[in-house]
C-alpha cells in the first residue's frame, strides 16, 4: 500500500525572504524559494491511489508567518 504522506520535492527548509502579496497568486519571486509538495494520494472515491488530479502545495516560513500556496 502506498505511503499516506506526500513527496516533498525540494527540501530546503530555510525561511525565506520577501513578503508575498495576499491576493491568490503565486507569482512573487518569493514563492520559487517554497518548498514544494506533490504526488498526494486519493481518500475517495477509491482510497490509496494516486490522486486523480495533480495538487501542487508551496510552503515556506518567514520570522513572522508560516505561508501557504495550493495549485490544484
Amino acid at each position: 500500500m502506498p505511503s499516506s504522506r506526500a513527496r516533498v520535492a525540494d527540501r530546503g527548509y530555510s525561511p525565506a525572504r520577501g513578503v508575498p502579496q495576499i491576493d491568490g497568486r503565486l507569482d512573487e519571486p518569493v514563492w520559487s524559494q517554497a518548498t514544494r509538495l506533490t504526488g498526494f494520494w486519493q481518500y475517495q472515491p477509491v482510497d490509496g491511489r494516486l490522486a486523480e488530479e495533480q495538487t501542487e502545495v508551496l510552503a515556506w516560513y518567514a520570522s513572522d508567518a508560516i505561508y501557504f500556496g495550493i495549485i490544484a
